[in-house]
């Protein structure tokens, strides 16, 4: 699904597909100029679909839903990658959300950095509807990840196994 970035220049770009990326043009009714690629280190794209991007403290922030197979079990996890370009290259996936399917994050109201959550795996928290979780702040280059402090046993738990597959494959 598509989604729409605005930059500090206040230039408006969409988001779609497997990473493409094209500015808005001023009307809002279509492209400016010619869509790119963004890319990530040693990857094509960062993941299959549900591509956002937020910008915080000047670099920018690139997550994507990735659907990938553990243990014989689909899984629908978020990935994010970062750079201090909006083009790129952007550095390495890292896991952000095990089993949340598409993704967006936003401030939330007490200054703490929130995500979308729609459980679309076997192994979600819950299955096929909205919620919302917390995220670690990114910290030079400590990436946003699901903030174990704010979630119950079952996510961490969960992101504990997500990551033992990632680092292992």
């Amino acid at each position: 699904s598509p989604s729409l970035f605005e930059d500090a220049d206040g230039t408006v770009y969409v988001l779609w597909g497997d990473g493409w990326i094209a500015p808005m043009n001023d009307e809002m009714t279509g492209s400016a100029a010619e869509p790119r690629r963004l890319r990530c280190e040693g990857l094509i794209s960062l993941g299959h679909r549900g591509f956002h991007l937020r910008r915080i403290d000047g670099r920018y922030y690139l997550s994507a839903e990735k659907l990938i197979a553990r243990d014989g079990h689909p899984a629908s996890d978020v990935y994010v990658a970062v750079s201090d370009s909006l083009f790129g290259p952007y550095s390495a996936p890292e896991l952000m959300i095990p089993h949340a399917g598409q993704t967006t994050f936003v401030d939330g109201p007490d200054g703490r950095l929130l995500a979308t959550w729609w459980g679309n795996d076997p192994r979600a928290l819950f299955l096929e509807r909205p919620g919302l979780v917390a995220l670690t702040k990114p910290v030079g280059n400590r990436l946003p990840r699901l903030d174990p402090a704010w979630s119950t046993t079952k996510p961490g738990e969960a992101f504990d196994a997500a990551a033992e597959y990632h680092a292992s494959n």
